[in-house]
């Protein structure tokens, strides 16, 4: 893998860690994704006046290439191509559970960005063997 960024330099370490260890860094690693996440969204907040999930969804990863379907008032559904696109965390083939763990990534962009928890579920991965990704993302609405 050739590192170019901070960010492929965090990818190489987190799989690196991930081998390892397995299981045990998984929570060390889903939290320093997490809060990188969180704070790339708060300074795309800056830029990108969005406030609902579905924007932020369009806004982040919006193209002619993704398929984004709102599915309810609070839940989005992102579908990558199958074919001519490879993993910006370059997972392919690297597991399900390392996928969960590094895509807690994009999860704290969208919270960061709409203000709120977000649930991600990953239906599809290329992390494990699947043609595609597909991931829903849903508002969590606090109880308070």
């Amino acid at each position: 893998m050739k590192i170019a960024s901070a960010r492929d330099a965090l990818v190489f370490l987190s799989r690196q860690i991930y081998q390892r260890y397995v299981e045990e860094v998984l929570p060390l690693i889903a939290e320093t994704w997490h809060r990188l996440g969180i704070g790339a969204g708060e300074r795309r907040k800056k830029d990108l006046p969005v406030s609902d999930l579905n924007t932020a969804v369009r806004t982040l990863w919006g193209s002619e290439r993704n398929i984004i379907e709102k599915l309810e008032k609070k839940k989005v559904r992102l579908v990558t191509p199958e074919k001519g696109r490879r993993c910006p965390l370059g997972l392919e083939n690297a597991g399900r559970k390392l996928c969960e763990t590094m895509m807690r990534l994009d999860q704290g962009m969208l919270e960061a960005l709409i203000g709120n928890e977000v649930g991600m579920d990953i239906v599809h991965t290329v992390a494990a063997g699947d043609k595609k990704c597909e991931i829903i993302y849903s508002v969590i609405e606090s109880n308070s």
